[in-house]
């Protein structure tokens, strides 16, 4: 992998992750106002919401187990290093993925294969901490490839720019 493909791979990851954490933010302030009754919980526009919540995050999620070498892969990048921790933290979250999200979402999100019986809800909290770690190795990742001489970019996606996304969508609730 030539360097420019490294750092052209990390950053679209890096955008992926970003969405992600966007959607989550979103999520947050339209979960806290229907918890206060500002939205009612039975709201169908709350039930699409979430809806596609799910699936545009398990389509993201998808995207950094991918083994389509077709695809921009975490594994052409996971090569790159040495045996060590970071391997393995990639093995873990393969597994996971594997274990715990994979057949849901590809065979009912995005198949809606005959037969197949999805569980009947995730645990927001156990996505979000997936995600997270997720991220977390995303962040080790980029630098470790750095540190072995590897050009990296990292994308700013700190706790005030989180806040800010926040702040903008309590806003347009409050608009409309």
């Amino acid at each position: 992998m030539e360097n420019k493909d490294i750092k052209d791979t990390l950053n679209i990851f890096q955008m992926i992750m970003l969405d992600m954490l966007r959607r989550q933010a979103v999520m947050e302030v339209f979960e806290a106002r229907a918890i206060i009754g500002k939205v009612a919980k039975d709201n169908i526009a709350l039930y699409i919401y979430v809806s596609d919540y799910l699936r545009a995050q398990f389509s993201d999620l998808r995207k950094f187990f991918e083994t389509d070498d077709n695809s921009h892969r975490i594994i052409d990048l996971t090569t790159l290093l040495p045996y060590g921790p970071t391997k393995n933290m990639h093995k873990h979250l393969f597994d996971v993925w594997k274990k715990d999200y994979q057949n849901t979402t590809n065979k009912y999100f995005f198949h809606r294969e005959k037969e197949y019986k999805p569980p009947t809800g995730f645990s927001k909290n156990i996505l979000n901490s997936f995600i997270s770690e997720v991220i977390s190795f995303i962040d080790i990742l980029i630098k470790e490839l750095t540190s072995l001489g590897y050009t990296t970019q990292y994308i700013v996606r700190d706790s005030d720019y989180i806040k800010d996304i926040k702040i903008q969508t309590e806003n347009l609730f409050d608009k409309i």
